[in-house]
């Protein structure tokens, strides 16, 4: 298969794959980014230090397209080697993709045509989960045939990224960034959540986001390992994101600080059941649940989930009985 020839008049996109022992889905996502409608691309593909056949693959696919450099790092996280493709793009704009995941043939296209209609630094859509045994990338084309665009204000687009069933989320992929974005695009490393701890100030530090409905990123749900799974500890580490983007929202965005602290507050009890579930109560999140408890069974705020305010009233209760209830619940 050659390239067919980057289309001059676009400006250069780059497009970031970290890749860690994915050998099993590799291909399939490279093959979807070179078949997107927006030729001019370059694709940064960082193996972060895959023990599987994945290098190799990654190695195959530069000589068989000429728009992709592989770069072979020692093993570092996901946030390592976003930050590292980072480091070696020439594009006008960058786009993140996820090695086990596929982007339908419009994607970028979309991305970038909603980002220059609204004058904007970002541009953003959802996604569509597909199982990892059906995707097929030609079946998946219908996604693109019709959606809808709009422009949001940063708060608003820190609101819809943190609601549970929100039309977009925070993660770093299924997105477009300009130049100006770059300097808020470093993602701590030594983390889970990673994309939490940055979707919130990029959307402030943008300004405003032009969002379009297309849903065209391809996430792949029941895969047997991804660079994701393999860092997941756990709900307490992203609790530990939603509290600090809890207090930067209160100082910077404050019309946001109640969206984020309904996702927050759900997170709280999330992260302290998974201490309990472990044996071992976390006695701070205990308090910061006892210390918000009045707030959050108000009633106030719709957005919480019921089932979280009926968790946050047995803790009347005392922490032994509601431990006890959740261990049993958990058996």
């Amino acid at each position: 298969m050659s390239k067919t020839m980057m289309a001059e008049s676009n400006p250069l996109i780059s497009v970031i794959i970290p890749v860690y022992n994915v050998a099993k889905y590799v291909r399939r996502c490279i093959e979807s980014v070179e078949r997107q409608t927006y030729q001019s691309l370059e694709v940064i593909l960082v193996d972060d230090g895959s023990t599987d056949d994945s290098g190799k693959i990654c190695d195959e696919l530069e000589d068989e397209f000429d728009n992709i450099t592989v770069f072979h790092t020692a093993n570092s996280g996901l946030s390592a080697a976003r930050n590292f493709g980072m480091n070696h793009i020439s594009g006008d704009y960058v786009v993140f993709v996820d090695s086990d995941d596929a982007i339908g043939m419009w994607h970028i296209a979309h991305l970038y045509e909603t980002l220059k209609n609204y004058n904007t630094h970002i541009a953003v859509t959802g996604y569509t989960e597909v199982e990892e045994s059906n995707i097929s990338l030609k079946r998946n084309d219908d996604l693109d045939s019709s959606f809808i665009t709009s422009v949001m204000e940063a708060d608003e687009a820190i609101n819809e990224s943190v609601k549970l069933n929100g039309d977009f989320a925070s993660h770093a992929w299924g997105k477009i960034y300009d130049k100006k974005m770059f300097p808020f695009l470093v993602f701590p490393e030594g983390v889970t959540f990673e994309d939490q701890y940055v979707a919130y100030k990029v959307f402030y530090n943008s300004g405003n986001v032009a969002y379009e409905s297309a849903n065209d990123y391809l996430y792949t749900v029941k895969r047997s390992s991804s660079i994701s799974e393999s860092d997941m500890t756990g709900r307490q580490n992203f609790f530990r994101a939603l509290e600090e983007e809890l207090y930067f929202t209160k100082e910077n965005v404050p019309s946001s600080f109640n969206c984020v602290y309904a996702r927050y507050a759900m997170a709280l009890m999330d992260a302290y059941i998974e201490s309990v579930a472990s044996g071992l109560p976390d006695k701070r999140l205990w308090k910061l649940i006892t210390d918000n408890r009045a707030n959050i069974i108000s009633g106030k705020d719709k957005s919480i989930f019921n089932r979280y305010i009926l968790k946050y009233k047995l803790t009347f209760l005392s922490e032994s009985l509601f431990n006890i209830i959740i261990r049993k619940a958990s058996k």
